[in-house]
């Protein structure tokens, strides 16, 4: 299990240029804030991503690329089969939303992992980054 103490937090210097071009999704911006001042959950904040692109035109796409390379640096794609921690790969963020985003992984998933009998159960998760 990874311990806290790991877990990155959202640099405010990602966030903040998010906060004009974002004005009418001010809940997800308001979210990945609070990401800035505590770890928080990556699956949230790959939510919130896709929210804001969600509502997104060209002017503000550009706005969510930092965002997008911290979390791609950041944040992997977790694979457990029964208890056993059974690998990870990395997250793109080259979806046009959450739905493809999860179909792919699925997809690669089932790929890599279709001799697994057990269940699986897969999460996004910080990487464990050594100091």
């Amino acid at each position: 299990m990874r311990s806290e103490a790991t877990e990155p937090t959202l640099p405010e210097s990602v966030v903040r240029p998010l906060c004009q071009p974002f004005k009418k999704a001010a809940d997800s911006v308001l979210d990945l804030y609070g990401m800035t001042q505590t770890a928080s959950s990556p699956g949230q904040c790959v939510q919130c991503f896709f929210k804001l692109l969600h509502v997104s035109d060209a002017h503000s796409q550009a706005a969510l690329e930092p965002l997008k390379c911290w979390m791609e640096e950041h944040i992997e794609v977790s694979i457990r089969a029964g208890d056993a921690h059974s690998g990870s790969f990395p997250l793109y963020l080259d979806a046009p939303d959450l739905d493809q985003l999860c179909e792919s992984v699925l997809e690669r998933v089932c790929l890599d992992t279709m001799t697994h009998t057990r269940p699986i159960e897969l999460s996004f998760e910080f990487r464990n980054h050594v100091a």
